[in-house]
């Protein structure tokens, strides 16, 4: 089931009007056709809403739950069209109580199905897991960070290691790529790179304390033995003629 767009020349006028229809595809003894389930008149829709809003009503008619909610626009559009079928057509296929297999309700066509909104999880995970060992938040707060600086410092500190890059590239990543705005209580999609830059920089500020304070947590983790290693750089030369240059002196 689907949304398509039609547009329509007048021969009188020459001009063009464009609306919609929610379509279905049929097999017939002359192979797979579309089928007219509703005409729907104009809407205004993006190409990318198009598709959600026919992904939204193919669940709806087939009964399917959903965890994931669009734009009001979408969710509203999508009901009322749901609707209009419901009052066409009955209830959805799933709650009519028939006495078709699962194994036939819930066929489907691999080439139909596509991917949209998804996120990274794993990683982000596990280096959360890893913040609540090393007791990251209560080392920065002890560092006078506020709740929305500890975040931004967990964003980038994570985001070095799950993807490193930039910070334009962090912010990226954040806000399209991650799934880490959901499990933080003020940070949400719409990071931008300049409060990356400021926390880094404070950050750096309180390095050595942030440091030292790491080093105690993990060593209560892990038996870590502290050692010292000298160097003798004696046997160091250079190879060249550097003659004039002062770091070869």
């Amino acid at each position: 089931m689907f949304i398509r767009k039609k547009e329509n020349i007048s021969k009188r006028t020459g001009l063009c009007s464009t609306y919609y229809e929610l379509v279905e595809s049929i097999r017939t003894e002359n192979g797979s056709t579309n089928r007219v389930l509703l005409y729907l008149g104009k809407l205004e829709i993006t190409l990318a809403e198009q598709k959600t809003l026919s992904s939204i009503i193919d669940r709806k008619v087939k009964g399917f739950s959903r965890e994931v909610r669009f734009s009001d626009k979408i969710e509203e559009l999508a009901e009322l069209i749901y609707q209009k079928y419901k009052q066409k057509f009955g209830r959805p296929q799933l709650e009519k109580g028939n006495d078709e297999s699962e194994e036939e309700q819930y066929t489907f066509l691999k080439e139909s199905l596509e991917t949209g909104y998804h996120r990274s999880i794993g990683l982000e995970l596990v280096g959360m897991h890893f913040w609540k060992m090393l007791k990251f938040e209560k080392i920065l707060k002890s560092c006078d960070f506020s709740l929305s600086q500890i975040e931004l410092a967990e964003i980038a500190i994570l985001g070095r290691l799950i993807s490193p890059g930039s910070e334009k590239h962090m912010v990226w990543w954040f806000n399209k790529q991650s799934s880490l705005a959901e499990f933080l209580q003020l940070e949400k999609i719409g990071l931008g790179k300049d409060r990356l830059y400021r926390i880094g920089d404070k950050l750096l500020e309180h390095k050595s304390e942030i440091e030292r304070s790491l080093r105690k947590n993990l060593k209560s983790l892990h038996i870590l033995i502290d050692r010292v290693y000298l160097y003798d750089l004696t046997n160091t030369y250079f190879e060249g003629n550097k003659l004039n240059s002062t770091l070869c002196k």
